[in-house]
């Protein structure tokens, strides 16, 4: 408990000027080296919710954070995992590739953008003989998207894995893959 709170005083202390970056180190050190370790045993308050958050949902929480391609993605993780310009690109390349469609109407979700984002006009989940996506991203490409994302469907099973797997198709092939770029 004593250095967990040393840490904390040395992490405070650097946010006045003048802080040593050697005190910057040691407290980053800690915290990355034991990231729930700020966490009391039993309960902490979640900020958003407010209901009780364990020491052990923060490291399940933390865990997942640190994955390239989290089963199960949210759009919220999805749009973490890509930066501005992949974004732009994709969004430009979903418009052109496989077109847009009214702005569906249905239930807020998850996995799903907002209804009122341009990314709600898409055609996700197409699945077409030679081009799948709402990235128009040939078929034979789906086993390098499996394979690299550890198993998302292809074509995916919601919009933040079809954002995810092209994306990391983007990343090995720049965006040569498609025409439209």
């Amino acid at each position: 408990m004593r250095t967990t709170t040393l840490a904390i005083a040395a992490a405070v202390a650097c946010l006045l000027p003048g802080c040593a970056a050697s005190d910057q180190a040691a407290a980053a050190t800690t915290t990355a080296t034991r990231p729930c370790a700020l966490h009391p045993v039993t309960i902490v308050r979640r900020e958003h919710t407010g209901g009780p958050v364990t020491r052990r949902a923060c490291l399940q929480a933390y865990r997942r954070a640190r994955l390239d391609y989290p089963p199960r993605p949210t759009w919220r993780e999805a749009m973490a995992r890509t930066s501005e310009e992949e974004r732009a690109v994709m969004l430009r390349i979903g418009r052109c590739e496989m077109s847009t469609r009214p702005a569906p109407a249905r239930r807020e979700s998850k996995a799903h953008p907002p209804t009122s984002s341009p990314w709600a006009r898409l055609r996700w989940g197409l699945d077409l003989p030679r081009y799948s996506t709402a990235f128009g991203i040939w078929n034979g490409n789906g086993a390098y998207i499996r394979q690299v994302t550890s198993g998302y469907s292809f074509p995916g099973a919601t919009p933040a894995e079809e954002l995810l797997g092209a994306v990391a198709l983007a990343r090995r092939y720049h965006y040569s893959a498609w025409s439209c770029y």
